[in-house]
């Protein structure tokens, strides 16, 4: 079962020659080709559409939404995404502004894995949202992942709850 995990932190890695960025337009048809191996090729999911057709989709929904991605880039190629969604929270009495951000969709070529480059997306992320008054970073991660999280400063929280 997926875990909620939050951090609040700073620091960076990566000896693997990568240039960690805000993704462009130009990046987003490699971005999508990246989520649907992450999906399809390696979990062996039933895809609801054709390939062509969900990059075309995936590109579409992203000039549009609020998210925002990031994408780790070795000699010229995409090999690693992330994506941020910047919320806003009820003004408190302490803070009028609070913003909490969502951390999602972070994947890395698995030829390319072990490299630092995870944790180099996670932490170009979470500095942006940090610089950007997120007041907590939360991913809800897969098993798989959690022990990269966790490697990077996030941790489980019995009060960060979902259905």
């Amino acid at each position: 079962m997926p875990r909620r995990l939050h951090t609040t932190f700073s620091w960076s890695f990566c000896n693997s020659g990568c240039d960690v960025r805000k993704a462009v337009d130009v990046d987003l048809a490699p971005v999508a080709e990246l989520r649907w191996s992450s999906i399809v090729d390696e979990k062996n999911a039933v895809p609801a559409t054709e390939r062509d057709a969900f990059v075309e989709a995936f590109v579409e929904w992203a000039r549009a939404t609020q998210h925002e991605c990031f994408v780790a880039e070795i000699a010229g190629r995409i090999r690693g995404a992330a994506w941020v969604v910047l919320t806003e929270r009820v003004p408190s009495p302490r803070a009028l502004i609070r913003v909490t951000a969502d951390l999602q969709g972070v994947y890395v070529d698995p030829d390319y894995r072990g490299q630092g480059i995870g944790r180099r997306l996670i932490a170009y992320v979470v500095e942006e949202a940090t610089a950007r008054g997120a007041e907590r970073v939360v991913v809800h991660s897969s098993d798989l992942a959690v022990p990269l999280y966790e490697r990077v400063g996030f941790t489980a929280s019995r009060t960060l709850l979902h259905l």
